[in-house]
């Protein structure tokens, strides 16, 4: 939020009178969530009493904490989750302070280098720790098929970002879709072989089947050797993965019918030139890569995730996968999440706010509980057990139906007074980020 919006919500929202040499102590307003009294005091909700007053950066702060300890899927896109941040929990009543969006505190989090780095030509790579969690996790939970069936898509995963669409009014809304590169298939389906041997049939391609994601979804990525860079952006519909004028090399991304054909004539394009000089020994196949499913994510939820330490960015190379002249042969598939690691190629957003909120057991507060908070909301309790004690039904209504909204002395527990507001709390089965399902 830009700071004038800031400066025009604290200018809204009502301040305490000053108070007198002679108030009492019990008199003087404090900070419901820090206790301490002084500063500048607001109250930006319905509550009274002792709960009335905040300080505008500790609701800030605890607007804040409350999009942070929550993860970005599913809470992102439930409905009551999503107002969490904005009615008080105690009243029920809206704040008149706006809470930052979630996008913004994502992006604020992992920072401008690594939000410039959700686009194509990009690798989405799960980190080490979250890898190692979720093999644990895979481990300990295997008797559930949702969970067998899941987790093996994230595990050392390296997920290249094959496009990014324009989705809704503002940038958090982007569709991110990326496959995923460490996952071949042993044995494909005889219905994906049957369907790429007729897209191939008998052109200089060879295919390499991967089960990119879970979703449902088919890609392909290959590696053009003769043909320019200005000729397939302006000639085609492939994107461009990786297209540097040292790789000698263009790595493009597609339909698998496109893909192939492109392929295909850029080998014959080759070979012609190969000819005109002389040279006469037939070239190998290209290589197609066939991604059978493939993983989506919103630009805010995989900045969510990037953020909670769970995957980082690293710039793709034709060497990641193909065989590039003057470079070292690739990789197996199954050593590249590895080998990328090794190179220290990994951009993530180190320890941050969210990192920490999302390693906190369920039910951690964003403020340290004292014994002075406990006898602060002791105090609070007494209170609301006066007020109620105090209130009467109005002539007409039952004595034994209270009024909507109203405290009854049976319903009130030490435990259920403790301020919910002063909860942060976490959601997700796994310890390591949740990523986004279909």
């Amino acid at each position: 939020m830009a700071q004038t919006g800031v400066h025009e919500q604290e200018a809204s929202i009502k301040e305490p009178k000053e108070q007198s040499s002679q108030s009492s102590e019990e008199d003087v307003p404090s900070c419901r969530f820090c206790l301490e009294a002084g500063g500048k005091l607001v109250s930006p909700c319905n509550c009274k009493g002792g709960s009335k007053w905040v300080h505008f950066d500790c609701l800030r702060k605890w607007q804040r904490m409350a999009q942070l300890n929550k993860a970005s899927h599913p809470w992102y896109n439930a409905e009551n989750a999503a107002k969490h941040q904005h009615i008080c929990t105690v009243c029920k009543h809206p704040f008149n302070v706006e809470a930052p969006s979630f996008d913004e505190v994502v992006s604020g989090l992992t920072g401008e280098e690594i939000v410039n780095q959700v686009s194509e030509g990009y690798m989405i790579v799960a980190s080490t720790q979250s890898s190692e969690q979720w093999k644990s996790d895979l481990a300990s939970n295997s008797h559930l098929a949702s969970i067998r069936e899941s987790l093996p898509h994230w595990i050392g995963s390296v997920y290249l970002i094959t496009g990014v669409s324009i989705r809704g009014k503002h940038e958090g809304q982007d569709r991110i879709c990326a496959v995923n590169l460490t996952s071949e298939m042993e044995t494909p389906a005889s219905y994906y072989k049957e369907l790429c041997e007729r897209i191939v049939g008998k052109k200089k391609v060879d295919i390499r089947y991967l089960g990119s994601g879970p979703c449902d979804a088919l890609h392909a990525v290959g590696c053009l050797r003769a043909t320019s860079k200005q000729y397939v952006e302006e000639n085609t519909e492939l994107t461009i993965m990786d297209g540097s004028a040292d790789s000698n090399s263009i790595i493009v991304s597609g339909s698998l019918f496109s893909v192939v054909n492109t392929c295909h004539y850029d080998w014959v394009k080759q070979t012609k030139e190969r000819e005109a000089s002389g040279k006469s020994e037939e070239l190998p196949k290209r290589l197609v890569l066939a991604c059978f499913g493939d993983a989506t994510w919103t630009r805010t939820e995989l900045l969510g995730d990037i953020a909670k330490g769970g995957f980082g960015l690293a710039l793709f190379k034709a060497s990641d996968v193909f065989a590039v002249a003057g470079e070292a042969q690739p990789p197996s598939i199954d050593k590249l999440f590895q080998k990328i690691h090794e190179a220290k190629r990994v951009l993530g957003a180190g320890e941050n706010e969210m990192s920490r909120a999302f390693e906190e057991p369920t039910g951690a507060m964003p403020f340290e509980d004292t014994e002075q908070a406990r006898e602060h909301r002791e105090k609070l309790r007494q209170q609301l057990l006066e007020n109620s004690s105090n209130s009467r039904p109005p002539a007409g209504r039952p004595a034994g139906r209270p009024r909507a909204n109203s405290i009854s002395k049976d319903s009130i527990s030490k435990d259920s007074l403790k301020t919910e507001d002063m909860d942060a709390t976490t959601t997700g089965t796994f310890s390591g980020a949740s990523p986004m399902e279909c």
